[in-house]
């Protein structure tokens, strides 16, 4: 049926095939040979020079395959004019055409083979290539952060705490980019589906408490990215990580993570060390990779709601100046303190 599942089907002979199945292979012959045109095209198009097409050498005499692209350049060539001529030490005539004015042809002679050669190679080929330099290993900012609740309780608070965590950002990230009308309904039922622990009306009205007011406008602005991937070499270090918002216009970068744990700073001076390393972190990367532009970091505590501005004086003391240093057996980078 047209609107049922799509069934594979064995196919064991074209002979006498007709009707739908019929249509669809020569459809589909038809795609691949006009994507096989296609990539002949993109062929001819990119090189600076030269351009060379090869093959496999068929048994005996035989021609290259018609849909080859060795057979179809040739006929164009020749369809065009192309000069036919034997160069000296080549057993195949070359096809030559040129366009413009006619130039005097300078003499063509097959590269001979040393006999000599096969005993002496190069020094490349009979020693290992240096050690190329390896680049630092990545440092993610949310490492250096811990978690959003930094004393959890102990047992089942510990897991709802967790849960509703995930659940918000989850929200944060899905949420901004519906209508206003249907993100209660769209929350509580992701809430409901994801996380059934949890009070689907109450963790959807934490989140939409956030998107509704006025000064939390330019994080959540359509043209802001969610779950922004970022990427920079700061000095010696090699900074990846993902943002929660990010938003970029032609003279600012604004930059927002979210927390959700209970406790909430009343001033970026009370922020936790640990945030405020991992935004420093994040600016620098930025103000690499857009560089000229004012990039401003916030903080986004969904308990308040309340956004904290870092500014660049608090982050300036928690700049990355220390070298990572792994704990044995583990791969997260840490920081001496």
């Amino acid at each position: 049926f047209d609107n049922g599942a799509e069934l594979p089907v064995f196919l064991a002979s074209r002979k006498g095939l007709t009707g739908p199945l019929a249509d669809a292979l020569v459809a589909e012959d038809e795609a691949g040979a006009r994507e096989h045109c296609r990539l002949l095209y993109v062929a001819m198009t990119r090189p600076e020079d030269l351009l060379f097409i090869g093959g496999t050498l068929r048994s005996g005499d035989k021609p290259p395959p018609e849909d080859s692209w060795y057979a179809a350049v040739e006929a164009a060539m020749r369809e065009l004019g192309a000069e036919e001529w034997q160069a000296e030490g080549w057993d195949e005539p070359v096809l030559e055409y040129r366009s413009g004015i006619a130039k005097a042809r300078e003499p063509v002679t097959a590269p001979m083979l040393d006999p000599d050669a096969a005993t002496s190679l190069p020094g490349w080929a009979t020693h290992p290539p240096p050690a190329e330099a390896r680049p630092a290993r990545p440092l993610s900012p949310s490492a250096i952060a811990a978690d959003d609740v930094a004393a959890p309780p102990m047992g089942a608070a510990a897991q709802a705490a967790a849960a509703r965590g995930s659940a918000l950002h989850a929200l944060f990230e899905r949420l901004p980019e519906l209508p206003a009308g249907d993100r209660r309904r769209v929350g509580e039922a992701w809430v409901a589906a994801n996380r059934p622990q949890l009070d689907a009306a109450a963790t959807t009205q934490t989140v939409l408490a956030v998107l509704d007011d006025p000064a939390f406008a330019d994080v959540f602005a359509p043209d802001a990215l969610a779950e922004a991937p970022l990427a920079a070499v700061v000095g010696d270090k090699v900074i990846a990580g993902i943002v929660d918002r990010l938003l970029v216009d032609e003279t600012r970068v604004l930059i927002v993570d979210f927390k959700t744990g209970a406790r909430v700073p009343a001033t970026a001076d009370a922020v936790p060390i640990y945030y405020l390393r991992q935004m420093a972190a994040y600016v620098a990367a930025l103000r690499t990779v857009f560089p000229g532009r004012d990039v401003q970091a916030a903080l986004l505590f969904t308990e308040g709601p309340s956004l904290i501005t870092l500014p660049d004086a608090v982050l300036a003391l928690y700049a990355l100046k220390d070298e990572p240093v792994l704990k044995d057996g583990d791969d997260t980078p840490i920081f001496p303190q």
